[in-house]
């Protein structure tokens, strides 16, 4: 009869902040599979005897809630196969079930799959790629109409879009759409070869966008007709000043309970660490101007707003909650990206998002002071080896000013 095991994987690669992955090992006879829940956490806040997260460890009932789902579908998948006396099907447990014959559907039902599983973020990606795909084909796109010639027709439009992707973007959706159909190959829902195995792009090593001061004082001048791309402009600018803030921390900052005493209080490393910066005048300035526009927060959230409100009203919000939070946080977080690329392109200004005001903070931290401990702390990094990730490329007028003090000018 197959048995299972539920414990932290200690055979890989240690990740830096000392956490390892959660797995799912089941076994019959010689075979064994496992299955990562897609969480890692601590050594010290793992129970080895109750196989369950401890501590005062974020997310700990959430994750623990995924533990117990998982472990109910393998006590089920063992006892219907003990009954049936057939072998527990390694390698499938975890699969949707599914009888349709349109890939996109399929999709969906991954995609649903995983947002009970608590992976709000790639739930997101997988349901705006089938969107994508449903947009192309006009309507939903069948296994037995996926050839190499609609793959080349659906990358295409990846190309030729408003904002097109990178070779890097669509390099990943291929790869999400090669792991779906071959998942309905192994269940003979789809025909084989797999037709995206062909189309395999070389991936491109990412540069770390970030801008200078003369970007920087264009973005603080520029008058846009359209105020969400002048929102979008205002919370990078916030973010830059206030120490390369995540989006998350920026859009949920309270008037009241978070800005205290001249200061500004948000949470790092996944709410373990509580952080602080000092609120100087091109901070109060941006404070000011949206001071009428929400009773709770420094900047308007829009149709989230309501998920949000109730995630922070609640001490120990419950995991329907948690889940409508962060989907809520990632879908502005989109919208903002969006408004962005667009005040971006009208003034020249490339490969401008929310984060590359962490990178630009970052950058011109490095320019005055050498002290990467003291950017790792402005940052919130755990590790300096996290900050060097983002002080590794320095611009060439940079490299030129240096040089310039060794052979002058």
């Amino acid at each position: 009869m197959a048995t299972y095991t539920i414990q932290l994987r200690k055979d890989g690669k240690k990740e830096k902040n000392a956490s390892y992955p959660i797995v799912i090992t089941v076994y019959e006879g010689e075979k064994k599979e496992r299955y990562s829940i897609g969480y890692k956490v601590p050594e010290n806040n793992w129970d080895e005897e109750n196989h369950k997260v401890k501590g005062r460890y974020p997310d700990k009932d959430f994750i623990n809630s995924v533990i117990d789902s998982k472990e109910s579908i393998i006590k089920q998948v063992i006892a219907e196969c003990s009954i049936q006396r057939r072998p527990v099907p390694i390698g499938r447990i975890f699969k949707t079930q599914y009888t349709g014959d349109s890939f996109t559907s399929y999709m969906r039902t991954r995609a649903d799959q995983l947002f009970k599983d608590g992976k709000v973020s790639i739930e997101r990606k997988i349901t705006d790629l089938a969107g994508e795909i449903e947009a192309c084909f006009n309507g939903g796109w069948n296994t037995e109409d996926i050839n190499k010639e609609s793959v080349q027709i659906l990358k295409n439009s990846f190309k030729e879009k408003e904002r097109p992707n990178s070779q890097n973007t669509i390099r990943k959706k291929l790869a999400y759409l090669s792991r779906f159909y071959n998942e309905l190959m192994e269940d003979s829902k789809a025909p084989a070869p797999n037709p995206f195995k062909g189309h395999n792009l070389k991936l491109i090593p990412a540069k770390k966008a970030k801008h200078d001061k003369k970007q920087i004082h264009l973005l603080e001048k520029t008058e846009y007709k359209n105020p969400n791309y002048r929102l979008a402009v205002d919370m990078w600018l916030f973010a830059y000043y206030c120490q390369g803030i995540r989006f998350e921390n920026c859009a949920t900052i309270r008037k009241k309970k978070d800005i205290k005493d001249g200061r500004i209080h948000y949470r790092v490393n996944k709410g373990l660490k509580l952080k602080s910066a000092k609120i100087h005048s091109k901070l109060q300035s941006i404070i000011d101007k949206y001071d009428s526009m929400d009773p709770v927060f420094v900047f308007p959230l829009g149709p989230g707003r309501t998920d949000i409100v109730a995630y922070f009203k609640e001490k120990n919000p419950g995991n329907e909650l948690k889940k409508k939070y962060k989907s809520a946080i990632n879908k502005r977080n989109t919208m903002i990206n969006e408004w962005l690329w667009k005040a971006g392109k009208k003034i020249d200004i490339d490969d401008i998002s929310f984060h590359t005001a962490r990178h630009t903070f970052a950058f011109h931290m490095k320019q005055v002071t050498n002290n990467i401990h003291v950017i790792k702390d402005a940052l919130g990094h755990s590790t300096t080896q996290q900050t060097e990730v983002y002080l590794n490329e320095l611009d060439d007028e940079v490299i030129d000013k240096e040089v310039a003090k060794l052979y002058g000018n």
